[in-house]
């Protein structure tokens, strides 16, 4: 992360980033500037929760930059899970906070701009919409429920229209965002 921006913000919990650094040591990752880390952990509970939990996430970013380890993401959570509804739930779920961590270390790191922020969080809610209501389809059209046209493709044709309001419909999605549909 050779972009990354000097002006971070200072640890608002001492205790909490000194804890924080410790267990990331003790991990053995590496890639992540500490001074970022420490930000990240001093400050917000939940960011330290992903760090700690996605890992891997951190390396992506620290090899690949910013847009490649996105791109990777993606590509990932195109791939979903087989079996039923709690599989792909849990996939979105962990696909998630490691789109919340990825962003908001390209965000904080000065890596991203906000606009490529909010790109990145309504791109990946979509493509998470799209992958649910295919998942849904599908199923329906297993069970002899439905008739899909493509099920290779199942929302093609399918009749199903959703459509996106608020800050997803105008691809402005924040960290703390809903999805009006």
């Amino acid at each position: 992360m050779k972009e990354l921006r000097d002006n971070l913000p200072q640890a608002f919990s001492a205790e909490n980033a000194a804890r924080g650094m410790e267990k990331w040591r003790e991990m053995q990752v590496a890639g992540a500037p500490e001074p970022l880390l420490a930000a990240i952990f001093g400050n917000s509970p939940y960011l330290s929760h992903l760090l700690l939990q996605y890992s891997e996430t951190v390396r992506d970013l620290a090899s690949l930059g910013a847009d490649e380890a996105y791109a990777k993401l993606v590509a990932e959570l195109a791939s979903p899970p087989a079996g039923e509804g709690m599989e792909l739930a849990r996939h979105l779920r962990i696909a998630k906070g490691r789109l919340a961590l990825l962003a908001a270390l390209a965000d904080i790191g000065g890596l991203w701009s906000l606009e490529r922020v909010m790109a990145a969080l309504s791109e990946f809610a979509e493509r998470c919409l799209v992958m649910a209501v295919d998942t849904l389809l599908t199923k329906a059209h297993e069970r002899g429920e439905i008739q899909l046209a493509h099920p290779d493709a199942p929302s093609r044709e399918s009749g199903v229209i959703v459509l996106a309001m608020g800050k997803l419909g105008a691809r402005e999605l924040n960290y703390s965002s809903d999805i009006d549909l």
